[in-house]
């Protein structure tokens, strides 16, 4: 049996790096991240869950060949090498997002690498090892091997959080959910600041696609963060207030902190939005109404606090160029190149 685990190893290793070698959105995801043009922890995400679908389609790609019980030796050779390589590539990656992330706050700190996370290997290990028919575990090669794959994003966020929270800085992690979500992450959804961030913020459960992001906190320091703990009923009306913020958290920082919009395109927006499972819209109004983005047209989004997202590109713009517009109530309503600057319209010629 262990000439058989050895081949299958060395099968899925292949098949593996075959796959992650010619997957286009792979390939574009990686341009976008070291390119000027990344959008933070949702590519590092999305990156993660493409390694993670390709090493889970290496292990489908031969299950059909495995015996009818697997022992932990076996197990251990079949997941243990392969697992490691698909940290090593998000953890790189994951680490490439953070410095730049870091460099574009002007802070002069260093990337915390994620750890490997053994635990989690030899969870699965002995989970695969431990069921009487190899059919009924092979569950465990597909949605956890994904799984496994985008923890290693959350540790490095993790990890990087408490670092620069050491450091003195003030860090804030926006958890964001993907569509509807379950009970148990609508009440993870919300903005926390440093050092009240609960450590099931970081964590996501099978088929969770929900995205964890942060701001540096523009470099804030704290004299003394943990003098800054809450009060019981403080904390309930802060955990009360974060349920309000829910998904919306995302647009209510680029609203607060619009020069973020420069960390993105207009197309990357647009799909880190909807990825997010923001509701992106057409245009309702202008010549460009009910025009599709994918058609030359521009997009909108509502979100709390009254608060709308407008791109307009450069086709038939009345500010001479493509922009941003964000309103809410609390801000009122502002103007944006792309790169995040607010302008006067009124400064801007007219086309006509």
């Amino acid at each position: 049996m262990a000439d058989t685990a050895e081949a299958l190893r060395e099968r899925v290793l292949a098949l593996f790096a075959k796959r992650v070698a010619t997957d286009p959105e792979i390939a574009a995801l990686l341009e976008r991240i070291h390119g000027d043009n990344g959008t933070g922890y949702a590519d590092a995400d999305a990156f993660a869950l493409r390694i993670g679908q390709a090493l889970a389609d290496a292990y489908k790609a031969v299950q059909g060949e495995l015996p009818e019980h697997i022992d932990a030796a076996f197990a251990d050779t079949l997941l243990r090498e392969a697992l490691q390589g698909d940290y090593e590539q998000v953890a790189d990656v994951a680490a490439a997002v953070q410095k730049a992330l870091n460099s574009q706050a002007g802070l002069g700190l260093n990337a915390v690498r994620a750890q490997l996370n053994t635990d989690r290997i030899d969870g699965l290990v002995g989970r695969l090892a431990g069921a009487e028919k190899t059919q009924d575990a092979l569950w465990l090669l597909d949605e956890p091997v994904r799984n496994f794959s985008m923890s290693v994003v959350d540790d490095t966020l993790k990890a990087n959080i408490e670092f620069q929270g050491k450091a003195g800085l003030r860090p804030r992690v926006i958890r964001t959910m993907h569509g509807k979500g379950c009970k148990w992450c609508q009440d993870l959804a919300g903005v926390y600041d440093y050092p009240d961030v609960p450590k099931d913020v970081y964590r996501r459960h099978e088929r969770c696609r929900c995205v964890v992001t942060y701001d540096p906190g523009r470099g804030k320091r704290v004299q003394d963060v943990w003098s800054k703990r809450w009060t019981n009923a403080e904390e309930r009306d802060k955990i009360e207030a974060r349920k309000q913020v829910g998904k919306d958290s995302f647009l209510t920082h680029l609203a607060e902190n619009p020069t973020a919009l420069g960390r993105y395109t207009p197309q990357s927006l647009k799909e880190t939005l909807e990825r997010m499972g923001y509701a992106v819209k057409p245009l309702s109004s202008g010549r460009l109404k009910g025009v599709p983005f994918e058609d030359g047209g521009g997009y909108k989004v509502n979100f709390t606090d009254s608060g709308l997202l407008m791109y307009h590109p450069e086709r038939l713009s009345h500010h001479n160029g493509e922009y941003y517009k964000i309103s809410t109530g609390k801000r009122g309503l502002h103007h944006y190149e792309i790169n995040g600057q607010e302008f006067n319209p009124r400064d801007r010629h007219k086309i006509r």
